[in-house]
């Protein structure tokens, strides 16, 4: 069943989120936060031992880099996950990136919409956590990295190469002309994509 959590302070929502990764047989968990900032990393309120049960999840709230690989590391039997907004952290915690990751073979559908997450570090998170996706929608503001499609060619055919479905919105890059965009936009018509069917407008 689901559990859908709707909060207007932070002390609640790191309470909710603590319990409900302790429930056995949740399956399916939704957060709703009207803020949309937690003011304090959530990895701090959860036991490193817990084994969460839950496969579907969906945060539609603003999520930290370093704070997402410290929750999915408990999620063995994922299968789908949406991110409102994953950003970049102002918190450190270098421990979240020695964790023993599972493999993540049963995550099929992946949906993220990216803030100050450089290319970089995205492809960190496809290498440990997304090697069996079938589906990716991708949302991206001002990072002119996301429209480079040789990157995409060489990140898709070593880690993805299950991926069927790749839907990209990009918005608010600052080029110095057009033609630079188009240009870069044009990349992506290689018999690469195209012998994938995946076609591209802007």
């Amino acid at each position: 069943m689901g559990h859908p959590v709707y909060a207007n302070d932070n002390g609640i929502l790191l309470f909710f989120l603590y319990k409900t990764f302790h429930l056995l047989k949740l399956k399916y968990f939704k957060v709703e936060y009207e803020i949309k900032t937690l003011y304090a990393p959530i990895y701090r309120h959860f036991d490193k031992n817990v084994i969460s049960t839950i496969e579907h999840l969906v945060i539609n709230i603003y999520f930290s880099y370093d704070t997402f690989y410290d929750i999915v590391c408990r999620m063995h039997k994922l299968r789908s996950l949406s991110i409102d907004l994953l950003t970049d952290s102002d918190y450190s915690n270098v421990s979240s990136f020695n964790l023993n990751l599972p493999s993540f073979e049963n995550l099929k559908r992946i949906c993220l919409k990216l803030q100050k997450i450089g290319f970089n570090k995205f492809e960190d998170v496809v290498r440990k956590c997304f090697k069996f996706i079938e589906v990716l929608f991708i949302s991206i503001e001002d990072d002119e990295e996301y429209l480079y499609a040789q990157r995409w060619e060489k990140l898709i055919s070593s880690h993805m190469q299950n991926l069927c479905i790749f839907d990209i919105y990009h918005n608010g890059v600052q080029l110095q002309n057009q033609l630079d965009y188009d240009e870069l936009i044009y990349a992506f018509t290689s018999s690469f994509w195209i012998e994938k069917h995946w076609f591209f407008t802007h």
